[in-house]
């Protein structure tokens, strides 16, 4: 019988540190794919990352910036400008490899 906490069966959870190393391979980390979705070519996924980098460095952590700006946080808004730099740097990382793949 499950253990029961607060009047209701809790659920039943595995012992992983006997299961073999097989089993987190095949459940966990399959189990992490349906949620994470189909996987693509690296092309695709090197698309779908230049997008995702390029919106945040040029739309997002600048609005952030903005807003902290507005009310006076100049750390704060630094922070987020400094990191607009980064989401750049990335986006034109993530360009230039997919540039080598065509």
């Amino acid at each position: 019988m499950p253990p029961r906490h607060g009047g209701r069966e809790t659920p039943h959870w595995p012992d992983r540190s006997r299961a073999p190393p097989g089993v987190e391979l095949h459940e966990h980390f399959a189990g992490e794919a349906v949620l994470a979705g189909p996987v693509r070519t690296t092309k695709a996924n090197l698309s779908k990352a230049i997008t995702g980098e390029h919106n945040k460095a040029t739309a997002l952590y600048p609005g952030f910036a903005g807003r902290a700006t507005t009310v006076g946080d100049t750390a704060t808004a630094t922070c987020f400008r400094n990191t607009a730099a980064d989401e750049a740097k990335h986006s034109a990382a993530f360009q230039q490899a997919l540039n080598q793949l065509r």
